[in-house]
């Protein structure tokens, strides 16, 4: 996620971070290999982007140790699947964009195994987070092997320290940023291309759910698993003093953006708008940096690294 990112790379910008070869991610739907990465004279601090992980090669740089934090992000994997339609090209070639993300995620559940050996769509098509987060790259039956997919959590819950949820991104930031002795200036973003869909006031269709169920089983599992366990550390951080940190951290987003945002595009993008922020022609180098694209703003720490 863009916004996690960047809250990272404006964490670390005067330290070391592995950063990838190339200008985009380390993914490009291969593993993580070492050999993606920049070379540094410096011992590196951090390691983030999207990646697809491997452990053992992630360890090569950083060994799990009590000072190793790893980290990562899911979502609702109803929610995936619409952002995979409106943000991934292939979807074009599908001819997804004549339906809204929210009817096209509905229509390539339940038509899945229509999708299924689509090559375009390559690991997007299924249980990314499994395929992204699991040592096992080979997905457990697509017909539901239940009892091997929670084997697997069971060692991601052991291997990752900590795992935000999207739905509640405020408040994981939270946590993370008392989880690092962070300052509130370190954890704060601006949107970035955020869909203006309405889809939190629909409901999917009985027979969408039975197809999650059925080819989608392994992403739901990990889902509801860390989002289980997300709600236990709020639980004991403290609900009234989680919602009084958010409502305080929140106004600060909102001086943020009124201080550098003018306005947002809203621009097309697939089968969704896209909202765009347009900042004020005199914004500062601080809101230029903050509405930076993940690329660019990798290119600009790049440029500081290695010129030192």
């Amino acid at each position: 996620m863009a916004e996690l990112s960047k809250t990272f790379e404006n964490r670390w910008h005067k330290k070391y971070a592995v950063l990838p070869i190339r200008k985009e991610n380390f993914s490009s739907g291969k593993l993580f290999n070492i050999r993606f990465a920049k070379p540094l004279n410096q011992e590196p601090q951090i390691l983030f982007g999207h990646i697809l992980f491997d452990e053992a090669e992630v360890a090569k740089i950083f060994p799990k140790s009590p000072d190793t934090l790893y980290l990562t992000i899911v979502r609702d994997v109803r929610t995936v699947i619409e952002s995979r339609i409106t943000y991934n090209p292939v979807a074009i070639n599908l001819k997804f964009p004549s339906m809204e993300a929210f009817q096209a995620a509905e229509h390539l559940a339940i038509n899945f195994p229509k999708y299924r050996n689509n090559p375009k769509l390559g690991f997007e098509g299924s249980n990314w987070y499994y395929f992204t987060m699991s040592s096992n790259k080979s997905i457990p039956s697509i017909e539901t092997n239940t009892t091997a997919i929670q084997i697997e959590i069971d060692r991601l819950d052991k291997l990752f320290d900590f795992v935000m949820i999207t739905e509640m991104f405020d408040e994981g930031l939270i946590l993370l940023k008392n989880m690092l002795k962070l300052e509130d200036e370190e954890i704060e973003y601006l949107k970035l291309n955020a869909r203006t869909s309405s889809r939190e006031k629909k409901t999917h269709s009985a027979e969408y759910e039975e197809a999650i169920q059925k080819y989608f089983i392994a992403d739901d599992m990990i889902y509801q698993h860390f989002k289980k366990r997300f709600i236990s550390q709020l639980e004991k951080y403290g609900r009234e003093r989680m919602e009084n940190e958010v409502k305080n951290f929140r106004k600060k987003l909102l001086d943020l953006r009124n201080e550098c945002i003018q306005d947002y595009h809203h621009r097309k993008r697939n089968s969704a708008f896209l909202a765009v922020p347009i900042l004020y022609k005199n914004a500062s180098e601080h809101c230029k940096a903050m509405a930076m694209s993940t690329v660019r703003y990798a290119l600009k720490i790049k440029k500081i690294q290695y010129s030192r």
